[in-house]
């Protein structure tokens, strides 16, 4: 029997007391009224009574939507967030899972989520049509895998028996798996064409589990072209047993709904929805002779040059991504990123003083993660002639940056742009299901944002500042540069070593010693 934690429209937020699990903290969360007397982060971790930055210059009220969360029969969690009214519901199933983690298979885990989101759809086509709206929609990231659906209200219910037959199940996999293997091939080597952010954290994440002898099974950060041809049938049962799991599994949904409604309607399609024994057991880890770890000062930096030819420009990218910290504060390092951006952005002038020398576009996303505090990947597309000048330039603002202590009036400025911008967050059906979904995936509390709030309010330089040295320390950044390596290897083995990799396969084809500067 399910166990109902408030009900109607004035509840504000109200959770199941537990532990912590893979898809959210249950526990006890105000209504937002008034804020905790200690700060606390996203995850809801104590920070403790520290001060606070200037106030912004007028309050910040927000008006959170209500949420509701029930613990169903096996574990399996519910959010519910109710918006009268709304001519589309959404439905996201997201299942926890870390894609580097020891045992996990992430071309497995895509494709999974690929040939059953294709199941989903085709049974949906056949129930709903010609009902406007609906459509099925699967995301795979470093935290989790999610299925999304979008029906009207009245069809929820034929949703979740739908989700529980070809996604809970795993009866579809064997249908279609070549076609949809074949698509997702063609689909990644679309992403190494355009998606240049994606290939400079891929390559990154390579180049640093090859430093710490750590590439064995179960370490990688996504599936490259090889990897996905390989990847069989049972690969694919196999992640599927281990990971899809009611206990490591929540629903969430946005709309038009009643939530003693969904209650029964959601036990009803996953009432056999149990998890099928033990799960097993991760694989032993790589027996191969592991190199002690050099401190940064003690190695030559290395530029990881992802060779495409024949282009006339070059990506030129920073990624930093920290290992994990035993209590790391994850809005901190958030505002340290969202800073370390704006900085990026305000390109210094050229040689001459005519403009600047990095050019446009910029990219700068940070990427939350559940284990670790996140990654950034900031970085300007070039010429190829400019490539050298640009990766001296971004080192330098890096190092500019992390060796600044970050102001108040700076802070205060962020802190205030960030929460006047939450209201976005659930403005819309799908903004909701997104914001709901996303913290689902990374552990953070499932409130729309209170807890998030709060963190944000009781920032302070100092615990901005350390963030930023973590974030950008030099022994967990990494700069790639994406572009023609028969132009770039040499002007780029000026400044320090060049490893050059191929771009379907990031085998790595060729080193290119640092050579002096003539000049």
């Amino acid at each position: 029997m399910a166990v109902l934690v408030g009900a109607g429209p004035t509840l504000a937020c109200a959770v199941l007391a537990g532990p912590a699990t893979s898809a959210g903290r249950w526990r006890t969360v105000g209504s937002g009224a008034s804020p905790p007397p200690l700060a606390s982060d996203s995850a809801g971790t104590p920070l403790g009574p520290a001060a606070h930055p200037p106030p912004p210059s007028r309050p910040m009220v927000l008006e959170f939507p209500p949420i509701e969360k029930v613990r169903l029969l096996g574990d399996l969690r519910l959010v519910a967030a109710p918006r009268p009214g709304a001519a589309e519901a959404v439905i996201a199933l997201v299942v926890g899972s870390e894609l580097d983690a020891a045992g996990a298979r992430p071309d497995a885990a895509r494709l999974t989520a690929r040939v059953t989101a294709a199941a989903l759809e085709r049974r949906l086509g056949r129930a709903l049509h010609p009902a406007p709206g609906w459509k099925v929609t699967v995301a795979t990231n470093r935290t989790a895998v999610i299925w999304w659906v979008t029906v009207a209200p009245a069809q929820i219910a034929e949703a979740f028996a739908a989700i529980a037959q070809e996604v809970v199940t795993a009866g579809s996999l064997a249908a279609g798996f070549e076609r949809e293997r074949s698509l997702e091939i063609e689909a990644v080597r679309a992403r190494l064409r355009l998606e240049s952010d994606w290939v400079a954290r891929f390559a990154a994440h390579r180049a640093r589990r090859e430093a710490n002898g750590a590439l064995g099974r179960g370490g990688r950060f996504d599936a490259t072209v090889d990897d996905l041809g390989l990847v069989s049938l049972a690969d694919c049962r196999t992640w599927h047993t281990a990971h899809l799991r009611p206990e490591n599994s929540l629903l969430v949904v946005v709309g038009a709904v009643d939530t003693r409604r969904l209650v029964l309607d959601s036990e009803a399609a996953f009432a056999r929805w149990r998890t099928a024994g033990r799960q097993p057991a991760a694989p032993p880890p790589d027996s191969r002779p592991v190199s002690p770890r050099m401190a940064p000062d003690q190695r030559s930096p290395v530029i990881e040059l992802v060779d495409r030819e024949k282009s006339d420009r070059a990506d030129v990218f920073l990624v930093a991504a920290p290992p994990p910290m035993p209590d790391p504060n994850p809005i901190a390092t958030r505002a340290a990123a969202t800073l370390f951006c704006d900085q990026v952005e305000e390109a210094a002038p050229g040689a001459d003083g005519a403009g600047p020398q990095m050019g446009a576009p910029m990219w700068c996303g940070f990427e939350p993660g559940r284990a670790r505090p996140g990654s950034l990947a900031v970085g300007r597309r070039v010429p190829v002639e400019s490539a050298s000048a640009t990766v001296h330039e971004l080192a330098t603002k890096t190092r500019d940056f992390r060796g600044r202590s970050i102001s108040a009036p700076t802070l205060a400025r962020l802190v205030q742009a960030e929460v006047e911008r939450m209201p976005l967050r659930w403005e819309s059906v799908q903004a909701l299901a997104r914001t709901l979904a996303s913290a689902a995936a990374t552990d953070a509390e499932l409130d729309a944002g209170r807890g998030e709030r709060d963190a944000w309010l009781a920032l302070t330089p100092e615990a901005v500042t350390r963030a930023a040295a973590s974030l950008l320390d030099p022994a967990n950044r990494s700069l790639v540069v994406i572009g023609d390596a028969g132009r770039l290897g040499e002007p780029l083995a000026r400044s320090a070593a060049v490893r050059v990799r191929g771009l379907d396969d990031f085998a790595v084809s060729r080193a290119v010693q640092p050579r002096p500067n003539p000049r």
